[in-house]
């Protein structure tokens, strides 16, 4: 996402998104992307395939054990602990270092999609019959 300043444009947000499944990929990929001056970054979970309880609980921990190991150094690990958005049910938020500046931090948006459901499973395969 970008927004256009002065005849400029500047990234304000980078997101990635993937089928559950790749999590600890999907955010490495996102910090990758990012660069000093991307505000925030998000990632979007679509899950087809498994109880939303497992995400949820695989994702906190992948969370909390998240880093990029470079020259034995640990980057990008969450640094506060994780937090639950207001008002938005399932969506966490982290803050990281940011490697290329001292004292600078950005925040993480962590979004799902269910799409697991028995009952729409069920609708879709009796609309196929």
């Amino acid at each position: 996402m970008y927004i256009l300043k002065n005849g400029i444009f500047r990234a304000v947000a980078v997101g990635e998104n993937k089928e559950w499944g790749s999590f600890e990929n999907q955010l490495k990929q996102l910090m990758g992307y990012m660069t000093l001056d991307t505000s925030f970054g998000f990632t979007i979970i679509f899950n087809k395939r498994v109880r939303l309880q497992t995400v949820l609980d695989k994702r906190e921990e992948i969370l909390k054990n998240f880093y990029v190991e470079l020259n034995g150094k640990e980057c990008f690990r969450v640094v506060d602990r994780i937090k639950e958005v207001d008002g938005i049910t399932d969506v966490l938020v982290t803050t990281h270092r940011n490697p290329e500046k001292d004292n600078s931090y950005f925040k993480v948006y962590h979004f799902i999609i269910n799409a697991k459901l028995d009952e729409r499973e069920a609708s879709a395969v009796q609309a196929r019959e």
